[in-house]
């Protein structure tokens, strides 16, 4: 006797359930394995939240005691962490799914649209950027870092970016979308208009419709492929769950910077454009923390 299919109005019903499920699976284990606990939270909460990364600790400790050497640096440490929950595990979890590429992960040179909406991204958060750092708890969490070594500062910044970005703009936005994998890249037509449409188009935006409909038209006009914008959503509001514990600006920047950050990188067919700009707004964050000081 064969099995039923499902018929074809519970295939969304199944999709959507399986999204849910997704959902809540991942928002847990970036809630446990990624948000630094502040002190004004309950202790046994925090002791939960801490309890990963001390045994990975616990773990680089007995290696490198077993190699005759000191306990590893902090620096050490989170770099190991990081690497461990943003890029292994998850890479393997999309391997066990057939999606371990890393070209079906989005880790590509970033298409001809790159460049252009990088620097307009730059320019966009610098405002953000700069009201963000002159928070009091901004400025005191992060130079407080600074001061206990630049190099070894930089250094576990730069890794912990890299995992995050992975992560967040790399799998998640090939797992939360249709098909579980990016989509292709698009050739986008060159610009055709004239005055304000030609410079939207020059950036990719402005796109021929057609007979589309719906926010599908939406989806269309500002370049993003097919089935881009759950994944969108989703991905910026689990990025603000990561955030949760740091200071109140940043929190709140945190879910609309995480939504643009995964619309950069749809659009310009690489994660790598949104870790470039994480780099580029970092960086600047600790030169005007730095000359600030007096």
């Amino acid at each position: 006797m064969t099995k039923s299919l499902p018929s074809t109005r519970q295939l969304p019903r199944l999709r959507y359930a399986f999204v849910a499920l997704a959902v809540l699976v991942v928002s847990t284990y970036v809630t446990f394995l990624l948000v630094s606990p502040p002190r004004t939270w309950d202790p046994v909460l925090r002791d939960a939240l801490r309890a990963p990364r001390m045994w990975v600790r616990a773990r680089l400790t007995d290696g490198c005691h077993a190699m005759g050497f000191d306990a590893p640096a902090r620096t050490l440490v989170d770099a190991g962490y990081f690497l461990l929950i943003g890029v292994a595990i998850p890479w393997a979890a999309m391997a066990v799914l057939r999606r371990g590429r890393l070209r079906d992960l989005g880790w590509r040179a970033p298409n001809r649209f790159g460049w252009r909406i990088l620097v307009v991204g730059y320019l966009v958060a610098a405002p953000f950027l700069i009201w963000m750092v002159n928070s009091p708890g901004f400025t005191q969490y992060y130079m407080h870092q600074l001061r206990a070594g630049l190099f070894g500062f930089l250094c576990g910044y730069f890794v912990n970016m890299f995992a995050e970005h992975f992560l967040f703009h790399g799998v998640m936005l090939g797992a939360f979308r249709a098909g579980h994998r990016w989509p292709e890249p698009q050739e986008t037509p060159e610009p055709r208009g004239r005055g304000v449409r030609r410079v939207l188009q020059w950036f990719g935006l402005d796109q021929p419709v057609g007979d589309t409909g719906g926010w599908h038209r939406v989806e269309v006009w500002v370049g993003l492929p097919t089935g881009c914008v759950t994944a969108i959503v989703i991905t910026g509001l689990l990025f603000g769950i990561v955030h949760l514990g740091k200071d109140t600006r940043e929190l709140f920047l945190s879910v609309p910077g995480g939504m643009a950050s995964a619309y950069l990188a749809y659009r310009t067919d690489s994660w790598l454009t949104p870790f470039a700009l994480h780099l580029a707004t970092a960086g600047t964050a600790c030169l005007l923390m730095v000359f600030a000081q007096p």
